[in-house]
């Protein structure tokens, strides 16, 4: 018999050990590494990319993988969100690694731009108002163009470098304030998506429609795409995308999914939130010449198992793709 999930999502920093419980392999498939894993033939994982947790041990420094064991039970909410970080490890990350989040308002005005620029005309999704807040469009009654599409929306590859807890794809918090961002108020690219597949797709909750949504959500998932250095802001970029479905899914049926219905989800998220060096489109800690300099010369001077793999899908159910290097979409091989 299956079983409906249950979590509690009015909380910005999400238990590890409430997501273990979910479904058995839902946490390591959030915390798997797919170019490790590709090239190993093994289960590999994120890896913590920073020292900040290395004083709880020797598996905590920065070239140790992220074991599930590592984050939950006695170790359940050692991370989290950058807001609930005590401020003097805030103020070195943003020494060491220019860890400088941006404030929910400015995602939604850069994102608007985007999305002008696309549609051809302002205001699709929200209006700016001048004290730093938005008005959204009401429930159902977002308005596309004449000459387009929603579903070519949909389709459309977004990219967030350097994403930390990928505040332009998924707005379910402020990451400046921690406040918690009404569904029908989030700003991010993914967020978008799903508002426009929750108006236009069918709503009678038969299985036809529900698999046409779980259908076009994975579409959604599979069109946007983040990386980041440090593995802990991995890791909440990935879940800050699964509480995102998990809540445009409660939003458009009225009742959380149903485990097995998180699978295919995880599976996309883990491959299109990867950890890399975005100097050199490699694992992190690889040393090297950055990426832009390797094109001028036209260099190839790392080993094929450093360079981060991302996934160019085909097909939603089940998830299927092509593995390309991220370093061949910069070199446009």
């Amino acid at each position: 018999m299956t079983k409906s999930i249950s979590i509690d999502i009015n909380r910005i920093d999400i238990s590890e050990d409430e997501i273990s419980k979910l479904y058995s392999g839902l946490l390591d498939s959030l915390l798997v590494d797919r170019t490790r894993t590709h090239y190993s033939g093994s289960t590999s994982y994120l890896v913590w990319g920073t020292d900040d947790y290395s004083y709880m041990g020797e598996s905590y420094a920065k070239d140790k993988p992220i074991t599930p064991n590592l984050v939950t039970g006695e170790n359940n909410g050692i991370i989290k969100p950058r807001i609930l970080k005590n401020e003097e490890l805030r103020k070195s990350r943003t020494e060491d690694k220019a860890e400088v989040f941006t404030p929910a308002w400015i995602c939604n005005s850069q994102n608007n731009l985007l999305d002008d620029a696309w549609f051809g005309t302002e205001g699709i999704f929200n209006t700016e108002n001048a004290d730093k807040t938005w008005t959204s469009v009401p429930k159902g009654q977002i308005h596309i163009p004449d000459n387009y599409d929603w579903k070519q929306y949909v389709k459309l590859q977004r990219l967030e470098m350097a994403c930390g807890e990928a505040p332009y794809l998924a707005s379910r918090y402020d990451v400046t304030t921690g406040e918690i961002i009404p569904v029908q108020d989030r700003i991010g690219l993914l967020d978008r998506k799903f508002k426009l597949i929750n108006q236009f797709t069918k709503s009678e909750p038969t299985k036809l429609n529900k698999r046409e949504w779980r259908r076009w959500a994975l579409r959604a998932l599979q069109s946007v795409y983040g990386f980041d250095w440090q593995g802990d802001n991995v890791l909440l970029a990935r879940e800050a995308l699964l509480l995102t479905y998990i809540d445009f899914y409660v939003d458009k049926w009225g009742k959380f999914p149903l485990k097995e219905a998180l699978e295919k989800p995880v599976e996309v998220i883990s491959w299109n939130i990867w950890q890399m060096d975005g100097l050199q489109g490699t694992l992190p800690g690889v040393e090297g010449i950055p990426m832009l300099q390797r094109m001028s010369n036209n260099q190839e001077l790392f080993a094929d198992e450093t360079l981060c793999l991302i996934k160019e899908w085909h097909k939603q159910e089940p998830p299927a793709g092509e593995n390309i290097r991220f370093v061949d979409l910069i070199n446009n091989k």
